[in-house]
């Protein structure tokens, strides 16, 4: 059988049902299902809007406080982490399901385009971050550069 696109679209749905049909059939075994799923970490949702002049990047981080997070900017990478920290639950049995993570979180994105970085700001408002990072001013005016010959050079 040779390997075409649909085949490994095919391979690759199979392979998805059968890793979901194992954790839906060992449930005990995964530890999204176990007690060790509050110190996992995990990955905030995030949304990337360009303007002409600026990106937007807003982040869903519900249950984490302002101070919780991070966020540093260096050579066009924006990194936001942090870490949110659910109540400790008393009685862990008396749940049938704990889907709510507390730990680290980290994103990373590099910007296509330079961005001043004196004008970014980032806002905290019920659960969502928004960071706006204006792009950096392009000169105004064209600069043209010299092409030497390699005798003047050396």
């Amino acid at each position: 059988m040779s390997l075409t696109p649909q085949n490994l679209r095919s391979l690759l749905h199979n392979l998805t049902d059968n890793f979901h049909h194992f954790l839906r059939n060992n449930s005990d075994w995964f530890p999204f299902e176990s007690s060790t799923a509050e110190v996992m970490s995990w990955v905030p949702r995030v949304d990337i809007e360009e303007k002409a002049d600026k990106y937007f990047i807003t982040a869903d981080l519900p249950g984490v406080e302002a101070k919780d997070i991070k966020i540093s900017l260096d050579n066009n990478v924006l990194v936001i982490e942090g870490q949110r920290n659910i109540e400790k639950i008393q009685d862990e049995h008396s749940y049938s399901r704990m889907e709510r993570f507390s730990g680290t979180f980290s994103r990373r994105f590099t910007l296509p385009t330079a961005v001043d970085e004196t004008q970014v700001e980032a806002v905290s408002k019920l659960g969502v971050i928004r960071i706006t990072l204006p792009k950096a001013a392009k000169s105004a005016h064209t600069r043209f550069i010299e092409v030497k010959t390699a005798d003047e050079v050396y």
